[in-house]
């Protein structure tokens, strides 16, 4: 499967509309995100895409998977 490349305020954005993440609080250049269910996903924020390795353990945090993801891209 082809590796996904995304931005992490495109990923915020998946995330908010539609899986219910909320912003609870911004801590320098890191966005923390919250669900209803006890996620909690820390976002980092720059104008890079996300590295495989930080993209993998987001969505761990989320709870997600990549095709979770690649469905709204």
């Amino acid at each position: 499967m082809p590796r996904l490349v995304i931005k992490p305020l495109a990923l915020e954005k998946i995330l908010v509309k539609r899986y219910n993440f909320y912003l609870d609080h911004q801590k320098g250049s890191h966005r923390i995100l919250l669900d209803g269910n006890g996620h909690m996903v820390v976002i980092p924020l720059h104008d890079k895409e996300l590295k495989e390795g930080t993209l993998h353990s987001i969505l761990n945090q989320a709870g997600l998977t990549k095709e979770d993801i690649r469905k709204y891209k």
